[in-house]
């Protein structure tokens, strides 16, 4: 038997069947979040057409990328299906300002461009779909994205929902 420390010479945690319990730690993640740079952006209740884009959310930091860390959609109140894609052409925003929340409680705004029930942008390769059959279910995806400048990343709805909602978790980190 010996004991297992870590770099700050705490002892491990060990569950009475011997297993190790470990927790992840961002470090990035952890420093934006002191620095007042990581945010959550959301659209709640919105009421967006089939093949409608429900979040969308781009950096516009010249300084920074964005790094994208989880998206969580809520199908209200029908069955839905949505497609998280990288946008993959410019477009300028068109319509409703998603509401955007310094995580860090700065009150510091974002060098992003946020936006709800977006009809002007092109969905790129998807790289993810969530969705299912049970009504007013919330689905999430870990996605570990990097946005430069000008990129994107947005959720589109594919089966209609009249009051779906999407929720983006992100930080900036200098380039």
């Amino acid at each position: 038997m010996f004991n297992l420390f870590g770099k700050s010479n705490n002892q491990a945690e060990v569950s009475s069947e011997g297993s190790l319990h470990v927790t992840g730690w961002d470090a990035f993640a952890e420093n934006a979040l002191t620095k007042g740079d990581a945010y959550i952006w959301t659209a709640q209740d919105a009421d967006v057409n089939t093949g409608d884009t429900l979040l969308i959310v781009r950096n516009d930091s010249h300084t920074q990328k964005l790094v994208m860390m989880r998206v969580e959609v809520t199908n209200g109140n029908a069955i839905g299906r949505y497609e998280i894609h990288k946008v993959t052409a410019a477009y300028t925003a068109s319509n409703a300002t998603a509401d955007e929340i310094n995580a860090g409680g700065t009150g510091k705004r974002s060098a992003a461009t946020a936006s709800n029930d977006e009809t002007a942008n092109a969905q790129g390769t998807v790289f993810a779909e969530i969705g299912g059959g049970v009504v007013v279910e919330t689905y999430s995806r870990d996605i570990g994205m990097v946005l430069n400048e000008g990129e994107a990343i947005g959720v589109d709805q594919v089966a209609e929902s009249a009051a779906g909602a999407c929720t983006m978790y992100g930080y900036f980190i200098d380039n």
